[in-house]
């Protein structure tokens, strides 16, 4: 066997290795992407959910404040059973965010006890997701 003919066995080689290459770096790039993508949207619909919490919060701490006014007493069993607010937020942080809120309350060996249900909800992307957390908050009147 002479030396060349071991050289000319080996040409061509060298092209099937480098479109190999190319190939699994492109699917590895093209994965990475994908794994980019899906971790911001899991970012996103977690802070959508978060202030979801905060619109139903806010709801909340609205009702308690209507129901047991700062200057004292209360509006009473009846008037939060006929209570039922709808606020939409309008400040930084909780644009497009709207809040359902419910009072149910009972008198009970003459103390009068809340239960405050707030739905908070916020939309979100160009598909319209919706991210909503309820709340229900427990008070007992003056």
């Amino acid at each position: 066997m002479r030396p060349d003919s071991s050289i000319r066995m080996q040409r061509g080689f060298g092209l099937p290795l480098a479109v190999f290459i190319i190939t699994v770096l492109a699917l590895i790039g093209a994965a990475m992407v994908a794994l980019t993508r899906t971790g911001q949207e899991a970012v996103g619909s977690e802070i959508q959910s978060i202030r979801a919490f905060y619109a139903a919060e806010s709801g909340a701490q609205l009702a308690l404040t209507t129901i047991l006014p700062l200057t004292g007493g209360s509006i009473g069993v009846a008037g939060c059973n006929a209570l039922s607010l709808n606020p939409a937020f309008n400040a930084a942080g909780l644009e497009g965010c709207t809040a359902s809120v419910t009072c149910s309350g009972q008198t009970v060996d003459g103390s009068d006890y809340y239960r405050i249900v707030s739905l908070g909800e916020c939309r979100f992307g160009a598909s319209g997701n919706t991210a909503r957390r309820r709340i229900e908050v427990m008070a007992k009147g003056p």
